[in-house]
């Protein structure tokens, strides 16, 4: 999956962009986990 079709792009730049997301999507679900852990 190219963001950037047909532009050439840095593999290195794409998967800082997607190990970044990832780690906000990993954050905010830890982040939800806890306060449903504490809410119980």
């Amino acid at each position: 999956m190219d963001p950037f079709p047909g532009h050439p792009s840095s593999p290195h730049a794409i998967s800082s962009l997607a190990a970044l997301a990832d780690a906000l999507l990993t954050n905010d679900r830890s982040r939800w986990s806890a306060i449903a852990i504490e809410d119980h």
